[in-house]
């Protein structure tokens, strides 16, 4: 790519109709990802995924951060005041479009790692999903090819998916619990993963995962948990598991993870 281009150079994207509370929850949600992401990379064993979306982030931020400053302070205006939605127009450099690209390409490598359990973050919900599509292949379309802005029209509502009960019902300054009351499988553990980080994000370091509400736990619901124990210690805390149920036990015991999970 070339360096910063001129104002000749630049190209009109708009944005039109743009959910301000859905864009400022992608927002926030990529902030988390990338704060995560960090604490991977400075591990013993930095993962390359993690690396690579830093490394664009950054990349992106240093190149075209100056040209989104704008539309994002309007985003976060309409936040404040509670207003639904937003037309936001970018002038960009063309290679942008090459950029939006990568960016998605990138971020579906990362859903597929939060997805295998790696990570506490929770991989991209539909709706967050959606608009990322739409707003890259805006770049895209209206960069290449000269097309019309296409308005948002998608589902901007917030999804859940899953009957789990993951409430936080203590939260201080470095310490939360979080008690379950249903089973942690895919759909639970992606539930209980959006309670985990949201105490993280609050700075907890010392987490309890009451269990007595949980009937059943597989390797889904393990991972997560192992993740988490992992990420508490790496930031000098602890995670403890507490009130699991006979067969929950079972599961951890045959596992390896009793000990580890129960007894820490």
């Amino acid at each position: 790519m070339s360096g910063p281009a001129g104002s000749d150079q630049l190209r009109t994207v708009q944005l039109r109709a743009v959910p301000v509370a859905l864009s400022h929850r992608v927002r926030e949600r990529h902030l988390t990802l990338t704060r995560e992401l960090a604490l991977v990379d400075a591990a013993d064993q930095p993962d390359h995924v993690a690396r690579r979306l830093l490394q664009l982030s950054e990349e992106l931020n240093d190149r075209y951060g100056r040209f989104a400053a704008a539309p994002r302070a309007l985003v976060e205006d309409a936040w404040t005041r509670d207003v639904s939605s937003v037309d936001l127009t970018y002038d960009v450099p063309a290679e942008v479009a090459d950029a939006a690209e990568r960016l998605d390409a990138l971020l579906d490598e990362v859903d597929r790692y939060c997805a295998s359990g790696e990570l506490v973050t929770m991989t991209t919900p539909p709706d967050e999903l959606a608009y990322r599509r739409w707003a890259l292949q805006q770049f895209v379309a209206q960069i290449r090819d000269g097309a019309e802005p296409t308005p948002w029209r998608g589902d901007a509502t917030s999804t859940s998916g899953h009957a789990l009960a993951a409430t936080a019902t203590r939260s201080t300054a470095t310490g939360g619990v979080v008690a379950v009351d249903d089973d942690l499988d895919l759909e639970g553990a992606a539930v209980l993963r959006t309670a985990i980080a949201e105490h993280l994000e609050r700075g907890v370091t010392d987490l309890t995962i009451d269990l007595a509400g949980c009937e059943f736990v597989d390797s889904v619901g393990i991972s997560l948990l192992l993740t988490t124990w992992e990420r508490l210690r790496d930031l000098g805390g602890t995670l403890r598991v507490v009130n699991p149920r006979a067969t929950v036990e079972r599961t951890f015991h045959h596992g390896g993870v009793l000990e580890l999970l129960v007894g820490s």
